[in-house]
């Protein structure tokens, strides 16, 4: 865990550096604006709950044409797969979809 920590710290304050300056703002805002897209296109993934009748269902927003949006679904299904299959050879569960729009939620909201 350390390394982890380590890691994030080097990372945070990389970022840092690079919002005082102009190009690093542009760059950190195309990088936001990714990872929305990302966390847009995930929750088409993701199946509605059981209990649908009692809470109204946001409403999914496509981020992108349908030509770009499709293949991204693709990729990031193929992703997804990976990963679970990752996480059961080390023996962890397998990677959900509602768990991969939790862990973009908490990276835009830091």
């Amino acid at each position: 865990m350390e390394l982890v920590s380590i890691v994030k710290e080097v990372l945070q304050n990389a970022a840092e550096r690079a919002a005082s300056y102009r190009m690093g703002q542009t760059t950190l805002r195309y990088m936001d604006r990714a990872l929305w897209i990302i966390e847009k296109s995930a929750r088409w993934a993701v199946p509605p709950p059981l209990d649908q009748d009692e809470r109204p269902q946001p409403e999914l927003i496509r981020p992108l044409p349908w030509v770009l949006f499709f293949p991204l679904l693709i990729i990031l299904r193929i992703t997804r797969e990976f990963i679970s299959l990752a996480n059961l050879v080390l023996g962890k569960p397998p990677l959900r979809s509602a768990d991969v729009v939790c862990i973009m939620s908490i990276y835009l909201q830091n």
